[in-house]
C-alpha cells in the first residue's frame, strides 16, 4: 500500500517488470520492504 511504490511502477514499467523477471518474487518483496522503510526514515 505504498505510493511510492506504485509511483515506481508507472514510471518505470518496463525497467520494474525486468527487475522482477531477472530477480524473483522474494528480492521484489525485499526492495517493496526497503523503499517502505526509506520512506518512513524520510519522513522523520
Amino acid at each position: 500500500m505504498s505510493i511510492g511504490i506504485i509511483v515506481l511502477i508507472v514510471l518505470n514499467k518496463k525497467q520494474y517488470r525486468n527487475y522482477i523477471v531477472k530477480w524473483g518474487y522474494m528480492d521484489f518483496i525485499f526492495y517493496d520492504y526497503y523503499m517502505k522503510r526509506k520512506e518512513l526514515i524520510t519522513r522523520k
